[in-house]
């Protein structure tokens, strides 16, 4: 449950005789992680931290202004990330965001990502510095664009990662909901740091969700510099009370060359329990798979872990 606090700030910026009332929101997200994997000495880390304060203000004119600062736990490189950090604007024009935002892709479609550790459909998209929501056109309709300049990230602004410190992107997505069926469509493309030689990914999804059954498929072709991969997910639970039962497949592969295949695929079964409105426990069976094989040779590796944790929502 997230902790609001009302805010009546007569600032020292503004005129005397005008007071402006913010809503301050915030939140965080802690959980931890137990795993036991083959050939490997059990482990418990940090799954995902974060601290996220978010201001909220409707301006004389009608339009509403929302200021995120997120602070993430890298802990990859040990250090405190403003990663989720921005600045939106929504009116009758619809929403513009401004900073470390998702982009178009990005901010639709995930559907088979259901797993609370483990899997993950990898042809989401990436961040992009600004993302516009168009307003409603068509009851069901989502429609979003973001975009990169030359001099930004485009994946990652809020890392600050020297590899992406000079990606230009766009990207573009159609998001349509109609009763227990959903669907969308979305484009993601963006240089490397010379400016050249474009990655693409081209995703679509569709889900159908009726009481306390929901399915959903996804395909994406992810283009790296000429070298081509067909992603897929797919993913299915139940929900009986407060506790969720589900599976998710996940397969990363690269385009079938004459004698050569290299395949990356994941098999995720899941159980969550719902402790109370913020708190949940879950064991995941992950089961991950990798294999390259050539006119020649074989090679495949295969892991499995359990994964049994615990999150908690503010």
């Amino acid at each position: 449950m997230k902790k609001i606090i009302a805010v009546a700030v007569a600032s020292a910026f503004a005129l005397p005789t005008v007071a402006h009332a913010a809503e301050v929101t915030i939140g965080g997200h802690l959980e931890y992680v137990y795993t036991i994997a083959d050939g490997a000495d059990d482990d418990i880390n940090t799954g995902e931290t974060e601290l996220t304060v978010t201001a909220t203000e409707e301006l004389d004119n009608g339009v509403t202004v929302t200021g995120t600062i997120q602070i993430v736990d890298d802990v990859d490189n040990d250090i405190l990330d403003n990663q989720g950090t921005k600045l939106a604007f929504s009116g009758e024009f619809g929403t513009i965001t401004v900073g470390d935002t998702s982009g178009a892709l990005d901010a639709t479609g995930d559907w088979t990502d259901l797993a609370p550790s483990g899997g993950g459909f990898n042809g989401d998209g990436k961040d992009n510095d600004i993302l516009y929501k168009l307003p409603t056109l068509v009851e069901g309709l989502d429609i979003q664009a973001g975009m990169s300049p030359d001099s930004q990230s485009g994946s990652d602004m809020g890392t600050g990662d020297a590899d992406d410190s000079a990606n230009a992107a766009n990207s573009f997505s159609l998001t349509y909901s109609a009763g227990a069926l959903g669907a969308y469509y979305g484009v993601d493309d963006w240089t490397n740091a010379a400016g050249e030689n474009g990655d693409k990914i081209t995703a679509y999804g569709f889900k159908y969700s009726t009481g306390p059954i929901y399915v959903a498929i996804e395909r994406a072709k992810y283009d790296d510099n000429g070298t081509k991969y067909d992603i897929d997910g797919i993913a299915a639970k139940y929900t009986m009370g407060d506790i969720v039962f589900g599976v998710e497949k996940q397969q990363y592969q690269l385009e079938a060359t004459p004698g050569t295949n290299d395949l990356q695929n994941e098999v995720v079964m899941f159980a969550e329990y719902n402790l109370g409105d913020s708190v949940d426990i879950y064991i995941s069976s992950v089961n991950a798979e990798e294999s390259k094989v050539s006119s020649t040779t074989t090679k495949g590796s295969t892991t499995d872990s359990t994964r049994i944790g615990v999150e908690y929502v503010f």
